[in-house]
């Protein structure tokens, strides 16, 4: 059977650009996941009235992984980040039902306002520690699953050596140093960092 040559494809629901960017994934995920938000408000609430706090708990099981599925194990840019922010933002303003202010045109809470009301994190915040708990749960040796099936879009050549100009897993690298950096995990011995109790902490605070 013939194999189509295309410009990008799905593999594990994420999608792949022949650019090497995430952005298309990124704008997929914040469109879907708004998507599945909107459809659900309505019927959730028919059934857990108007709290806000029992509404966004229930929605976001559906919200969070949603948006955010595959993006920890992928390099995204500054820009990806944000745009992943602004459909967080936007999911917050439906569920608390946030207006434009007429006088103003502004809209009547700002996003540090929604980060409070939520209690929640947007996902350029997340995401570090996100890629962290990836990177552990690859350290552990119970695990089924090796790094480099997480590592999306490598692109290799005729002998499966990676390619000169794909820098994608070399970048990726560099996030999860910064990551471990900015949390001092740099020094953190494999056997601790592979316990399944700090997996979880790490999954928590995710």
């Amino acid at each position: 059977q013939k194999v189509p040559i295309v410009t990008e494809y799905t593999y594990l629901g994420v999608l792949i650009s022949k650019t090497g960017s995430f952005s298309t994934h990124v704008e997929e995920r914040s469109r879907k996941a708004l998507g599945v938000a909107s459809s659900r408000i309505k019927n959730v609430e028919s059934w857990v009235g108007n709290n806000s706090s029992v509404l966004l708990t229930q929605l976001n099981m559906a919200f969070g992984p949603c948006l955010g599925w595959g993006t920890d194990v992928v390099t995204l840019t500054k820009e990806d980040g944000a745009v992943l922010d602004v459909a967080f933002f936007k999911y917050l303003r439906r569920v608390f039902k946030i207006k434009i202010d007429e006088k103003t045109k502004k809209w009547e809470k700002s996003n540090k306002d929604l980060k409070q009301m939520s209690q929640l994190k947007p996902p350029s915040e997340t995401l570090p520690l996100a890629r962290i708990k990836f990177l552990f749960h690859t350290l552990s040796e119970t695990t089924c699953y090796t790094p480099e099936a997480f590592l999306i879009g490598k692109l290799c050549a005729a002998n499966g050596q990676l390619l000169k100009k794909d820098k994608r897993v070399l970048t990726y690298s560099k996030l999860l140093i910064n990551d471990m950096k900015k949390f001092d995990l740099l020094e953190l011995d494999r056997s601790a960092a592979s316990q399944k109790c700090f997996q979880t902490n790490i999954l928590k605070e995710c």
